[in-house]
């Protein structure tokens, strides 16, 4: 399969007086997932249902590849049922009454359609039962299952994981990135865990308000918010790509560029991974480091000091790129300049280490 162009200049105005604005143009490789995050009441399941064809807008247009799903110009609307997407919302919706075999086979267009995704997604052995007898994350398999035996050209999850305990939702994220990814159905995910975007997706689009304020792959939105509103929602200042090099007894050496970082985790070594680390736990020392319980010591360059009200965010180069956060005066203390060498320390605790699958 080839990448597929989701296009979408959508306005509409509700009864509340609520505007929906979004704009964005977006290349969705076969398997990849693509989050749409923001605050609640920002638009984002709108503008999942505008794709899916289930909300008419004032003016606008919603393409996917060659295909005018909605344009208003020319009074097109292309119903759900023809856009050919599987949808899967948050409570999963299956049918009590049918088991997991029949609520796959639902929408499968054959018999060995709907067995192929029973084994894809494990369910073999849960074909027999009924939904109130699964737990939430197999409901949640089960639900993935129907939409993707329909054989969809773009697959849209609707905070598919809100309604599961924390335990459940670490393990389901593992599984569900890995289904998708399987399958080769580009996903358009609505969240508004952060956690979900970093483990599960490839780009994001933050919204607020109703409008689109930034997408692009996770790691450069998470690193380089293009505004305050975006800094605020993405709430992580470093996030770079890594590898576990080794572990011992949770504790993890990842390299990051140059770098070898140390975190706090549960993942095994070779493991590809996002390390992510806030820019107010990141500390800036001049020559050698006094004795610390901070097991990261990186030494760095500075590359850039910018003042934010009482604070500066200085970006440094320690083999990835790094932020911290200082106050003014402890920047004019450290006579902080583009080109010093200092060292960046932080713990271990404060590294948060997320699994890509």
């Amino acid at each position: 399969m080839d990448p597929v162009t989701l296009c979408l200049k959508i306005r509409h105005t509700f009864a509340s007086g609520f505007v929906l604005d979004a704009q964005a143009t977006l290349v969705m490789a076969p398997g990849t997932v693509t989050a749409i995050l923001g605050p609640s009441g920002c638009g984002k399941t709108t503008l999942l249902r505008c794709v899916a064809g289930l909300e008419r807008v004032d003016q606008g247009e919603v393409l996917l590849g060659d295909g005018v799903w909605t344009r208003t110009t020319t009074q097109t609307l292309v119903p759900p049922w023809l856009r050919h997407v599987g949808w899967v919302p948050q409570d999963g919706a299956l049918f009590p009454h049918l088991d997991v075999a029949h609520n796959v086979s639902y929408a499968a267009p054959d018999v060995d359609t709907a067995a192929a995704v029973l084994r894809a997604l494990d369910l073999q052995d849960l074909a027999a039962r009924f939904p109130a007898q699964l737990s939430g994350g197999q409901r949640q398999r089960v639900a993935l299952g129907r939409a993707l035996a329909a054989r969809p050209a773009l697959l849209l999850l609707d905070e598919p994981l809100s309604a599961l305990d924390t335990i459940t939702r670490d393990e389901t994220r593992a599984t569900l990135r890995g289904h998708i990814k399987a399958s080769g159905v580009p996903a358009l995910l609505v969240t508004h865990d952060r956690g979900d975007v970093l483990a599960l997706a490839d780009q994001v689009v933050v919204m607020d308000a109703g409008r689109v304020l930034q997408h692009g792959a996770v790691a450069e939105v998470f690193a380089h918010p293009a505004n305050a509103a975006v800094a605020h929602i993405t709430g992580v200042d470093t996030v770079a790509q890594g590898q576990v090099e080794r572990e011992d007894a949770g504790l993890l050496w990842v390299r990051v560029g140059d770098a070898l970082v140390q975190g706090v985790a549960q993942v095994s070594p070779g493991s590809s991974v996002l390390v992510c680390v806030r820019a107010e736990d990141v500390v800036l020392q001049r020559g050698e480091p006094s004795t610390t319980s901070m097991r990261n010591r990186l030494l760095g360059r500075v590359v850039s000091v910018t003042p934010q009200g009482a604070l500066c965010r200085v970006n440094l180069d320690v083999g990835f790129e790094l932020g911290a956060l200082v106050t003014r005066a402890a920047a004019d203390e450290l006579d902080l300049k583009p080109g010093m060498t200092l060292h960046a320390l932080f713990k271990a605790q404060a590294v948060t280490v997320v699994p890509r699958g």
